[in-house]
């Protein structure tokens, strides 16, 4: 069968040709090379997140989604937040968010793509054609279940997981990586299996920020919540269920923002071990005194990372508690207004403290 040159074409003829095939068959030419991704998207059908409209993406097939995706990579102009956010609960699954945001920030030209790779066991059944589709070396059964989801089937779902994990950090250029951990309706030693393969990834994935997201921590086991908070530095983490005490005595975390929602089992303790930035406790059990506990701290030099700190109190806030003292400690020196007090101490670091019924605010500068 002989072949049509097509790249030979006069660029006006080329353009025409563009245009007149189908989207996934642009796709398919543009990802040839940053050449011809650069000139399909001069074309009037482009495969941009930048030229498409909202409606355009959401019209697309996940096949298409994940090839734009792709063309994305590519061609790598900024601009646009890639996320992948991995679930180890009772499914392995993988999510993909790409978010586009001009620089003028206009809410009605942002674009968003999404689309999910599910992790499943190779005699699952799920309804559908099943077709290969092939990811670096290996050639896997993948059942397209709707216009955003991929169920791909693997002997060993670890393996796949961790597979599929690695092959997209790479291939998509990722800004971000979201480590999504609930251990509700799984096996103890199978899910700080599947964790520690996640962790192991989200660690060996140069240039994304990441993230960490825990839903019934109170589940967890002391060796799954080791495995997450160990040697890692996170850029936020948010747990959203009741700790219930789960926090071991020597727990400690490394992020720029920790966030917990329900933080009845987070201490002094805890507070002082670990190195974060932006520290939210919600709904907690530490009072007057262990924020007086907190201050002492600071001036006596510890809590160096920290930079704002917000809690809830068991108790509704009492500056004179708090501050009773402590003005009499070396080189302290406190300067209390109306709204807030500010604490000078003796290397010129400041600190804002904030009173607000239960909510006790420090910020450090």
């Amino acid at each position: 069968m002989n072949r049509f040159p097509l790249l030979r074409l006069p660029y006006v003829a080329l353009c025409e040709v563009v245009v007149t095939i189908d989207i996934s068959d642009v796709f398919n030419l543009a990802l040839s090379s940053r050449k011809m991704c650069r000139f399909v998207n001069t074309t009037r059908n482009p495969v941009s997140m930048r030229r498409q409209s909202e409606d355009e993406i959401d019209g697309l097939g996940a096949v298409d989604r994940l090839n734009m995706a792709r063309v994305e990579s590519l061609e790598n102009l900024g601009n646009i937040k890639k996320t992948m956010t991995m679930l180890v609960s009772k499914r392995l699954s993988l999510q993909f968010d790409f978010l586009y945001l001009p620089g003028c920030l206009t809410q009605s030209l942002s674009r968003f793509l999404s689309f999910e790779f599910r992790i499943n066991p190779i005699d699952d059944l799920v309804c559908g054609e099943q077709k290969t589709m092939r990811f670096g070396d290996l050639e896997i059964p993948v059942i397209i279940d709707s216009k955003t989801t991929f169920c791909t089937f693997w002997k060993d779902i670890d393996f796949g997981f961790q597979f599929l994990s690695r092959h997209f950090a790479q291939e998509l250029k990722l800004d971000d990586i979201i480590l999504d951990a609930d251990p509700e309706g799984i096996d103890g030693l199978k899910f700080s299996r599947s964790l520690e393969n996640a962790v192991d990834i989200v660690k060996s994935s140069l240039g994304a920020k990441p993230s960490l997201s825990v839903d019934k921590i109170e589940l967890m086991t002391d060796f799954a919540l080791q495995i997450m908070f160990r040697d890692i530095k996170y850029e936020e983490i948010c747990i959203g269920k009741p700790l219930n005490g789960r926090l071991p005595v020597d727990f400690a975390c490394e992020a720029k923002k920790l966030t917990i929602c329900k933080s009845d089992g987070f201490s002094l303790e805890n507070l002082l071990s670990s190195k974060c930035s932006s520290v939210n406790l919600m709904d907690n059990r530490m009072t007057n005194k262990d924020m007086k506990e907190v201050l002492i701290n600071w001036i006596d030099g510890s809590l160096e990372t920290l930079r704002d700190f917000a809690v809830e109190l068991i108790e509704a806030v009492d500056i004179e508690i708090i501050l009773a003292g402590l003005s009499d400690r070396t080189e302290c020196n406190i300067d209390r207004c109306e709204t807030s007090t500010t604490i000078r101490r003796g290397d010129g670091k400041k600190a804002s403290v904030y009173a607000d019924k239960k909510i006790f605010t420090m910020v450090t500068f």
